[in-house]
This record gives structure tokens, sequence and C-alpha cells, in this order.
């Protein structure tokens, strides 16, 4: 990342307005300014060492002054009232801090519409608040700024770290797109041997190491979608994804770290034991809601 290079404006939809607001449960985006220099200087100075391993001029330099980062903020501040790419600081939700921040800059290759990238203070690392920011963003990008061609800098910035329990198996697994799902279904209680397994679907896996130690079992169903199927390290018997799949999956939750926010979904629910009541307010659905689901594509 660079806070300061020129480049040709954004190509926005005809009339559209870039908006000064995004709010959610866990945060507050708000057009990057000066009025946020101490608190974004802060934040950074928190995060310069992942900051300047992402940044191809080793910014925030050594030696980094208030000043400076001043003067990067009114460079941004300049660049969004120009239309020519758009910084955002992401803050708690009385402002009184800040949390990290979100760049749309003009993509670096003419196949995509607009340059991502984000972060988040050091000690939100493990929080979880990265896969969050990320979730949210992309669905704002997509929906709010109609952008489809999407490239993200750093993605392991948000890709999430997962293994198996004996560490012969690693990954990066992300962006966590969701859903997040805790499945009530017999076949998932048997697997796991625990009240339900849940389950996030994310964008792609990468191996680091242990592919070779993956195996897995299919049990066939009388019912489709098709048989069900658990993927697991052979050493341990963790729940891992499959190397042999590619883009978009359900992986176990459970294996990531930072660990996923919070879940989306009951699913299966009509299955619950009676051992293992459902006592949170997350909502609920049965197999026939999850099949309605999946017809509309949800």
């Amino acid at each position: 990342m660079s806070r300061g290079a020129e480049r040709s404006p954004i190509r926005l939809s005809t009339g559209f307005t870039p908006p000064l607001e995004l709010m959610t449960q866990h945060f507050k985006l708000r057009p990057l300014t000066t009025e946020h220099t101490e608190r974004d200087f802060d934040a950074v100075m928190e995060t310069r060492e992942r900051l300047q391993a992402s940044a191809a001029n080793g910014w925030p330099r050594p030696g980094f002054t208030l000043a400076e980062n001043r003067a990067d903020l009114e460079r941004h501040q300049q660049e969004f009232e120009a239309g020519i790419a758009f910084a955002y600081t992401v803050l708690n939700q009385d402002e009184s801090r800040v949390l990290g921040c979100v760049y749309l800059n003009p993509p670096s290759a003419p196949e995509h519409d607009v340059d991502v990238h984000m972060w988040v203070r050091e000690t939100l690392w493990t929080s979880g608040l990265a896969q969050h920011l990320h979730r949210q963003v992309d669905a704002w990008l997509r929906s709010t700024w109609a952008f489809s061609r999407i490239c993200y800098r750093r993605p392991d910035y948000y890709f999430a770290k997962g293994g198996c329990l004996c560490g012969s198996i690693t990954y990066y697994a992300g962006p966590l797109t969701g859903p997040f799902e805790l499945c009530h279904c017999s076949r998932c209680r048997r697997t796991s041997g625990s009240a339900f397994v849940a389950g996030i679907c994310v964008g792609d896996v990468i191996f680091i190491q242990g592919a070779d130690l993956v195996q897995s079992f299919t049990l066939p169903v009388s019912q489709q979608p098709p048989p069900y199927r658990s993927v697991f390290c052979r050493q341990c018997g963790s729940p891992v994804p499959d190397p042999a799949e590619t883009g978009p999956r359900e992986i176990a939750a459970g294996s990531l770290q930072p660990q996923p926010v919070p879940a989306d979904r009951h699913i299966y629910v009509e299955f619950t034991p009676p051992w293992a009541p459902i006592a949170d307010s997350i909502p609920q659905y049965t197999a026939a809601d999850i099949r309605a689901f999946r017809e509309t594509g949800q």
C-alpha cells in the first residue's frame, strides 16, 4: 500500500455519489480526513510492522511523524473530493478510536473495476475483525457501488489461518464470505461427536503444508444434494478442507484462527437433540427452509 501515488480516477457509474458512511454492528466507515489525524496515527503506529511488510515503499517509514500522517490524510481527502480514489477510516461505534482503514483505488489491471486494500489494528488482529470487515465491505462494494470485478490487495490480511490438531496440515482460508451455519443434522452430529457442526463458506483455500495427509469418507444418502462427505487429517482426524477442490466452499469454522465472527444461522434445527437446546437468538431454519434457500442461491 502507498498513500501518495499518482493515479487516474476510479471509473464510477454516471451520476453515482460515493457514500459518506457504512454502519454495521461492529464498526463505522467514514471518509478518511485530517480530522482523524491523531486517531489514525495511533492505529498506524500500532500496526506499522504489518503495514510495512505489505507496502512496496515500506510505508510507514521508520521515524514516521504525525505531521507526515496529516499530509497523507490531506492527500486522501483531496482524492476523495476529486473522485480519484476513496479512502475510508474504520471507527468504533462512538468514533473515539480508529480501528483500521479501507482504500478504494483505481484498478491496476484493465479486467478489474477497483483495487481494494484494508487493514485493522494489530491488537484486533486475532478478534476476527479483519474477516468481518472484508465480508461487509465486499457486500457493500457489490451492492451500493455496483462493482463486480474487485481486486483485493494483500488478502492474507483477511484470510484466516487454519489447521488440524496435530499441526501437520495448515492452510489459509478466505475471504470469509459466509454464510456461517451451525448444522444440527444427525450426520453432522455423528461426524463431530457434538451437538452441531460449525461451517463457514470461504472464497478459496490455499494449503501451506500437509495436503498429502488429507483423507475423505463419502456416505451414500438417499436424498439430494449429493452424498454426505467428510474430509479430515489422516493422522489426527481433525476436519480440514479438501485440497482437490477449488474456489468457494464450506469449511470447519473451528479450525480457523482468527476465529470468525458470530454465526449467521442454525440449520436443520428439527434435529436438535434434547440435551443441547438452542439458547441464543441466532435465526433458526428447518430442512425445508434450507432447501428453499439453496433453490434461490442464498
